[in-house]
């Protein structure tokens, strides 16, 4: 099992996107149906949520949320496997669309990131990670890393989007980039992180 403590701070693009003024104001149950549909995490249980938005010239909402994940790792002899990529879900794959005609508008940018701290007993280690990720575009970049202190992980995603209008012939280069940031993401959740234990008995 896990506990997992998450803070979360919308603005921008984030805060219109994702509808959350509008979800603020719904019931309890309601926002945690929301939360459903937000989480990616298997086989969990959510013990307390609350959101708090400020009105200003860039209106933001934090979220704070409790879970406790029941099966977060699987054990294979004495070690354990578990996926770094647990909250926010990236997007899916543009469609191809051959020819295409009109041009390609990006209508703003954006930036999205998010970091987790894993923390486990010092009796464990951490014997393989996935490689790091970093993919350079002028429609935007993708970047995910890992550091290893003493007894914890952190795993940080960076994904940008750059404003734009492109031409039509530059849609399979678009697709392409899509495509990419998407895959690693994937790739990320199927190979997990090992951590086996220091001692064996």
């Amino acid at each position: 099992n896990a506990a997992i403590a998450s803070r979360t701070h919308f603005f921008g693009e984030a805060y219109d996107y994702r509808n959350l003024d509008y979800t603020i104001k719904l019931s309890k149950n309601d926002q945690e149906d929301w939360l459903k549909r937000y989480l990616d995490i298997p086989n969990y249980e959510i013990n307390a949520f609350s959101f708090s938005e400020k009105k200003d010239i860039l209106p933001s909402i934090d979220l704070a949320l409790d879970v406790n994940a029941r099966s977060l790792a699987s054990k294979s002899g004495k070690r354990y496997f578990f996926t770094t990529d647990l909250f926010t879900k990236m997007g899916g794959i543009p469609k191809i669309v051959e020819p295409r005609k009109s041009k390609i508008h990006l209508n703003s940018s954006r930036v999205y990131v998010d970091s987790l701290v894993f923390r486990w007993p010092e009796t464990f280690k951490v014997e393989q990670l996935p490689d790091i990720v970093e993919i350079q575009s002028e429609f935007g970049s993708y970047r995910c890393t890992y550091s290893i202190a003493s007894g914890s992980l952190t795993y940080t995603r960076e994904v940008s989007f750059t404003k734009g209008v492109f031409p039509a012939e530059r849609y399979q280069d678009l697709f392409k980039f899509f495509r990419k940031i998407v895959l690693p993401h994937l790739y990320i959740k199927e190979l997990n992180v090992l951590i086996g234990r220091k001692y064996c008995y």
